[in-house]
């Protein structure tokens, strides 16, 4: 079984955090319970959300599957967190000083609307400190990859899209991430790029930018196995 696991990263004892890789599709929940039974972790802890492009965070204290949520956010021990992508950004965070973990879907819809910076902004509330927090950006499509309209293109500012032809544009989405998270004051050697675009690779991920409606769906895991 193929992952990334950024979990040596944040260096905390018993915490996971990690991405599949187009061994498993994990579109249905069935296949997100037999990926995380696979990594020997408990399904039954599962938090599964209902993911539709917005800007909605939910702190979260019991598993189960939550409807019209990007953002979930927890320090309870006993769930697993989890988001599906297939070109948006996974975003892994972490709180050194309050043990709050979380798990953000940033897609250029959530983007706009700042799911990231309104993540750190709710764990801020709940006692954290930015420049504590970890964060790592996982992979997504890339610039190379991310041709958008104009209409899309002027959402965010000049220097995240490069035109290639009329209308079109190829935009930096990881970029505008990373300068959000500075924005909120998360300091820089705490943030970590995975630089993979998941258009770029077939064999490693699924893409719907490449693929369409036939595209899987890669799972990102944040939690702890207490097993």
């Amino acid at each position: 079984m193929n992952y990334t696991d950024y979990s040596d990263y944040f260096n905390i004892k018993n915490f996971v955090s990690c991405i599949s890789h187009r061994d498993y599709d994990c579109k249905e929940i069935d296949q997100i319970e037999n990926f995380v039974s696979a990594l020997n972790l408990d399904k039954n802890n599962l938090v599964i959300p209902n993911q539709i492009h917005s800007n909605n965070i939910s702190t979260i204290s019991f598993p189960g599957i939550y409807n019209d949520v990007d953002g979930l956010i927890s320090k309870n021990k006993k769930i697993l967190l989890s988001i599906r992508v297939a070109d948006c950004i996974p975003l892994f965070v972490y709180c050194c000083k309050t043990e709050y973990f979380g798990l953000i879907h940033s897609g250029w819809r959530g983007t706009k609307n700042k799911i990231v910076s309104h993540t750190i902004d709710k764990m801020k509330l709940l006692g954290s400190d930015p420049r504590g927090i970890k964060v790592v950006i996982g992979p997504s499509i890339n610039t190379c990859c991310f041709e958008v309209d104009l209409d899309v293109s002027t959402i965010f500012a000049k220097r995240y899209s490069k035109k290639i032809k009329k209308s079109k544009y190829m935009l930096d989405l990881k970029k505008i991430v990373y300068d959000e998270l500075l924005n909120s004051k998360i300091l820089s050697n705490n943030i970590l790029v995975d630089d993979d675009c998941t258009s770029c690779n077939p064999k490693k991920y699924f893409s719907y930018r490449r693929d369409g409606d036939s595209a899987g769906r890669m799972l990102a895991i944040a939690g702890w196995n207490l097993f």
